[in-house]
């Protein structure tokens, strides 16, 4: 998986991405990150020939985002169950990658998501979060395949890595940091 770095300009939320030379950290016609109060992002692509790019925030990064771009969408993609029991960010779509018992990816989880948005435009900024990361990446893969052209993966998921102790919530996590979430 190759790794390339951007940056957000502020006023466009998510919606422009400047590539950036791995290390180097540079705003808009080249003002510095503070100038621009943009936000740095890493792109992740398993699909180098596709062009497929999935830009990764952690939790806080993501609520800013969603604060400063009222049009972006929070989809949670972790089971039923843990949506409901464990908690979930307030304001997020729920469209499940996975299921209990098998835990295969849901075939039609794109058209899903399509169904979801409806009328949405596939310009419109998609946050995808699972519990620890990994899952989201995924679905906001699934999600560019299908024409999606600004996703993001948010990094440390909702729960977080676990501690030494195998507990999650204690690292890292959007509950972690303090972020609006609830339980049905």
């Amino acid at each position: 998986m190759a790794a390339f770095y951007y940056v957000i300009p502020a006023h466009a939320g998510i919606q422009c991405k400047e590539h950036v030379p791995e290390g180097h950290i540079i705003g808009s016609a080249g003002m510095t990150l503070r100038e621009t109060s943009s936000t740095v992002v890493t792109c992740y692509s398993s699909f180098p020939e596709d062009n497929i790019m999935v830009a990764e925030v952690n939790p806080k990064q993501a609520w800013k985002i969603l604060q400063e771009n009222p049009e972006a969408i929070l989809l949670d993609v972790r089971s039923k169950v843990e949506f409901d029991y464990v908690g979930h960010p307030v304001g997020a779509a729920h469209v499940p990658l996975q299921e209990f018992p098998d835990w295969q990816t849901d075939r039609d989880f794109s058209q899903k998501v399509i169904e979801l948005l409806g009328t949405a435009s596939r310009d419109v900024t998609v946050l995808t979060i699972c519990r620890s990361g990994k899952r989201s990446m995924l679905a906001a893969q699934l999600l560019e395949e299908q024409g999606y052209k600004h996703t993001v993966n948010v990094a440390e998921g909702f729960e977080g890595d676990p501690d030494e102790n195998r507990h999650r919530g204690n690292v890292n996590g959007w509950r972690y940091h303090g972020l609006p979430w609830e339980q049905t």
